[in-house]
């Protein structure tokens, strides 16, 4: 299980080091006004971004200041992010799709958001809201991209 081996995400102190961590997030919209993008902070190694209209797909090297790394690890442990299905919602034809890809030496867990549904029962809105608590500190380790923005 993916959460067990969170358990030494941050070293308090001791000799213990916490297991390299890769996380692959995108974005994809139809939406003209919408970039998509794809982001990759690893701890430890060489983060990067990828927008989708920016430099023909090739991925720009990125800064993920320490703190954002150990609040991203801190979210994948707290909220069970490998107790969460592969995917929710259902695959719209033109919506937006949020994928994650937790890596953890040879531990794996990918979930997918196509659609957050008006009706769904209160245990899949809290996967949901587990899944994008993941998300929003994934966002937290660079600002995310918007069309006609200058950076």
């Amino acid at each position: 299980m993916l959460s067990a081996f969170l358990l030494m995400a941050e070293p308090s102190g001791g000799t213990s080091e916490a297991p390299p961590l890769v996380v692959t997030a995108e974005y994809l919209s139809t939406d003209p006004g919408d970039s998509c993008w794809k982001v990759t902070p690893k701890d430890p190694g060489v983060s990067s971004l990828m927008v989708c209209d920016e430099a023909q797909g090739n991925p720009r090297v990125i800064e993920v200041p320490r703190d954002r790394l150990i609040h991203l690890r801190e979210s994948i442990l707290n909220e069970h992010f490998s107790d969460l299905k592969d995917e929710y919602g259902a695959m719209p034809l033109d919506g937006p799709v949020s994928r994650i890809e937790v890596r953890l030496g040879n531990k794996v867990k990918r979930v997918s958001v196509f659609s957050i549904k008006a009706k769904m029962s209160k245990q899949e809105a809290d996967e949901v809201d587990r899944a994008m608590r993941v998300w929003f500190a994934i966002q937290d380790c660079f600002r995310t991209p918007r069309k006609g923005s200058s950076s």
